[in-house]
């Protein structure tokens, strides 16, 4: 679905991209999902393209919420990465009424960077991506 939207935005309605949206960030909030993460962000990558600049920030707060909840859930690099991709994504189509909304998230990562920097690992591109866009 990801693909589809990246390539063919008007194939699926917008009223359907904003059923599909709500679907993702329920299903990013199970637990029992997270071995589907991967899947649900790649999803929502392409609905962020067509649908990320419209939200208004109630609505910024709470994808943001829910991608950060499911980055400090997630076990695995691969799903840690993925969902700081999406956060990238969303963070770098927002519109400006939602640039205040990203202080908490902006200090979050950086705190979790800090903290593998100071373990002697390198900071992973995903977090420095993110940390970027946010700048």
């Amino acid at each position: 679905l990801g693909g589809a939207l990246a390539w063919h935005p008007a194939a699926i309605p917008d009223e359907a991209q904003a059923s599909l949206f709500a679907l993702c960030m329920e299903r990013l909030q199970e637990n029992s999902m997270m071995c589907m993460v991967e899947e649900l962000c790649h999803c929502l990558d392409g609905l962020l393209d067509q649908q990320a600049g419209a939200l208004q920030p109630d609505d910024f707060q709470a994808v943001v919420n829910v991608l950060m909840q499911t980055w400090a859930a997630a076990k695995e690099e691969t799903a840690r990465v993925t969902v700081l991709n999406s956060f990238s994504e969303l963070i770098g189509r927002a519109n400006s009424n939602c640039v205040p909304l990203m202080e908490p998230a902006l200090t979050q990562i950086l705190a979790s960077a800090e903290s593998t920097v100071r373990s002697g690992n390198r900071c992973p591109e995903s977090a420095l991506c993110a940390l970027r866009a946010m700048t």
